[in-house]
């Protein structure tokens, strides 16, 4: 939690030291079994905040380590929100290093895991934000007639999901996002 609150405050040397720390007591809690699901999550928050300062190298490296345990955790069914977290993270990582097709080739596999996911929930955050990561990455690579695709379903989305509140921060987000790819049309 130490480490979430550095993270959160923008300090991400702190939060990686935290970070750091926690994976280390994970490795040693868990040494009787080092694909446990604890060790990939501590994998995964190293990676974030390596992916979020720019060391995009050094988040992939983290995040399919983190990867490699929860397929293997999940062996029997890989249809778990987990796996596509994992995914999304990896996509993103290739996105912030500009190799978009790589990008696009992680989060459609996750974006495939979240709709078996959450069947009974197709408006769900996660997906929501998934979409608007998406058009991102074809935004970027100036296919704008993708990019709106998958921006306007994430609005849709989102819409649902704050229908009671329609002046929400990620309408306003996603209504930037279509307008950007006019512009840019």
């Amino acid at each position: 939690i130490i480490g979430l609150l550095y993270f959160i405050k923008g300090d991400f040397n702190k939060a990686l030291e935290y970070y750091e720390k926690s994976h280390e007591l994970n490795k040693k809690v868990n040494a009787d079994n080092p694909n446990h699901p604890d060790i990939a999550d501590s994998l995964n928050k190293n990676g974030l905040v390596y992916n979020i300062t720019g060391n995009c190298n050094k988040a992939l490296e983290y995040y399919e380590k983190s990867y490699e345990i929860l397929e293997k955790v999940y062996a029997d069914n890989p249809n778990y929100a987990d796996i596509a977290e994992s995914l999304k993270n990896i996509g993103s990582a290739y996105f912030n290093k500009s190799d978009y097709n790589k990008a696009l080739e992680y989060l459609e596999k996750s974006y495939e895991i979240l709709i078996i996911v959450y069947a009974n929930n197709p408006n769900h955050a996660d997906i929501a934000n998934l979409l608007k990561i998406i058009g991102s990455v074809y935004n970027d690579k100036g296919d704008y007639n993708k990019a709106l695709k998958y921006y306007e379903k994430s609005y849709e989305i989102r819409k649902v999901i704050y229908s009671e509140n329609p002046n929400h921060l990620d309408i306003a987000i996603s209504l930037n996002n279509i307008g950007y790819v006019y512009y840019n049309k």
